[in-house]
């Protein structure tokens, strides 16, 4: 998991330095993809310390998540300007859709491995807590005592069906 944010960190990076090698003329919308890819980076990089895994690599989801409302806005944006007459880079588009492309794509595999991780510590709890590791299927969860109340709420009989004292 750390490693996809590492990767996606530096695609990030490397498009925007593509951005602005492909043009003299600097624009800011150039500059986006360096502004989500280096906290991506750094989470991916933090993500390598097992203990930090998971709070680095839901940050870096966020930031990939953030990265796809700026990408969305902005095209908007470019849109509206499109619309309007004023002229508008192609550069800018291929960095804007490329952008929300990569972000959207980090998301969707980090919420899979998330969701994955997520179930996993399930199940691997409910198979610790289960007796001789019986499957979680099999599991009844009883409120605590209740085998003592159901023992004592029935009164003792004899195989007859009268009261034994």
């Amino acid at each position: 998991m750390a490693r996809v944010g590492i990767v996606f960190g530096l695609l990030l990076c490397g498009l925007s330095a593509l951005g602005m090698s492909a043009t003299v003329v600097k624009d800011p919308v150039q500059f986006l993809p360096l502004m989500l890819g280096i906290p991506i980076l750094f989470g991916g990089v933090v993500a390598l310390n097992p203990h930090r895994r998971r709070i680095a690599m839901q940050s870096a989801t966020a930031i990939g998540l953030v990265g796809i409302l700026i990408g969305s806005a902005q095209a908007a944006n470019l849109g509206f300007q499109w619309s309007d007459g004023e002229t508008v880079s192609d550069i800018s588009w291929k960095l804007i859709a490329t952008m929300t492309w990569l972000c959207a794509t980090f998301v969707i595999i980090c919420l899979i491995v998330l969701v994955r991780e997520h179930r996993r510590r399930q199940t691997s709890i409910i198979s610790k807590s289960s007796p001789g590791g019986e499957s979680s299927q099999s599991m009844v969860c009883l409120p605590p005592n209740s085998e003592t109340l159901s023992i004592q709420s029935e009164p003792n009989r004899s195989s007859t069906g009268q009261d034994v004292a």
